[in-house]
């Protein structure tokens, strides 16, 4: 009987393995197609960021105006004409 060994380590070196946590879908969706573009969504959140500041704005002109008229903050302003005939 001869004694060889069961197993013999191969004189090649073992393959490089990747090793990762996460594990990769088989889903043929890349990331630009999952979400939109970043000039996409730049341009949505300024173009509503800037509607937010003209609205407040413009809120704020209106109720100024409307406080000026109603509580007669400046009466020498009234609509009557500055040329009176004598």
């Amino acid at each position: 009987m001869s004694r060889e060994p069961l197993y013999t380590r191969p004189s090649y070196p073992p393959p490089a393995v990747k090793a990762t946590m996460a594990m990769e879908p088989d889903v043929a969706v890349t990331v630009a197609e999952a979400r939109p573009a970043k000039k996409k969504r730049r341009l949505k959140r300024r173009l509503t960021a800037f509607l937010v500041v003209v609205g407040a704005f413009t809120g704020i002109l209106y109720g100024t105006a409307s406080y000026i008229r109603s509580h007669n903050i400046f009466p020498a302003f009234r609509a009557r004409s500055i040329l009176r005939p004598a």
